[in-house]
Parts: C-alpha cells; structure tokens; sequence
C-alpha cells in the first residue's frame, strides 16, 4: 500500500512538474522560416495556399510569408518595405528593433474575420535576398495576453536555407 502511495505521489508530482519539462519552447522550421514558439503550436501550414508557415496556438495563431526582392521593380529598403506591406491599413506607430544580428520591423493593427476582431503583430524582416513578412494574431480580446510573448518570438524569426 506504501509503494502505491509513493508511486501515486512521484506520478502526481511528475504530472505537475512534466508542464514545464513537456512545455516550453521549440523551434519550428517550414519552407525557409524559422521560429521559436511553445510546444503547444502545430503547424497547418498545408491547410494554407501562399505561406510558407502557418503555426496553430490555443487562441493565436503566427503565419510568415517570404517574397523575393526580385519580385519587385524597386529594391526597398526594410522599412519602405513594411509601408509598402501596411499600405491603406490603420496600425500603431511603425518600431524599429534591432540587436546584434536581429533586426526588424513591427506594429500593431486590427482586422475583422468570419465576424470576429483580431489583433495583429506585424513584423517584417529582410535579407539580401527576400522580404518577410509575419503576422502574430488573436483574437482583439486576448491579445494583450500574448503581445510580450509574439514580440519575444519575434526575435527569433529567421531566413534559412533550404536543404
């Protein structure tokens, strides 16, 4: 009856502690992007026609689309670029973040989907290469919840090469 107990009891406390040993972050890496998010994102990627990664979270959601500056007839700089990308759309003020090697574009805006409010954290990056361009979302009610988490994964995004 004692060794059941203990078991009960390693069990119970394996159980409380295995969220931090089985949470956590992981790196995803999908069609030339890179990001490090929780464990409890999944890619549907393949459910989404034009992006290279979509990522699935309880109540978020990150998606990153990478454009070819061949593509364009004018080679912009990182920051015309996310003008460009935000174009007829209200957002917050525009903020540069940039250390070390990490540099990007961010803001906020809004936008309404199957009639529900979302909140977007829009982050666009650039190589010598390509433009990407990502958006963290959810719902307009929640997002105050995941802001400092998407703007902490947000350091994470990377180009990678392809093998």
């Amino acid at each position: 009856m004692k060794k059941i107990y203990v078991a009960l009891l390693i069990t119970a406390l394996f159980i409380l502690s295995g969220c931090s040993l089985l949470g956590g972050k992981k790196t995803f890496t999908e069609n030339g992007v890179s990001v490090k998010l929780d464990r409890v994102y999944r890619s549907v990627t393949k459910d989404f026609t034009g992006f290279n990664m979509v990522l699935e979270g309880p109540n978020s959601v990150f998606m990153a689309n990478i454009e070819a500056k061949s593509d364009f007839t004018v080679d912009y700089t990182l920051s015309q670029y996310t003008n460009l990308v935000l174009t007829g759309r209200s957002h917050s003020d525009i903020e540069h973040y940039t250390e070390g090697d990490i540099e990007f574009y961010y803001c906020t805006y809004e936008g309404e989907a199957e009639g529900i409010l979302f909140k977007y954290l829009l982050v666009t990056k650039m190589n010598d290469d390509n433009y990407m361009t990502c958006n963290f979302y959810s719902p307009k009610s929640k997002f105050d919840n995941f802001y400092d988490k998407f703007l902490e994964a947000a350091q994470t995004i990377e180009f990678v090469d392809e093998e």
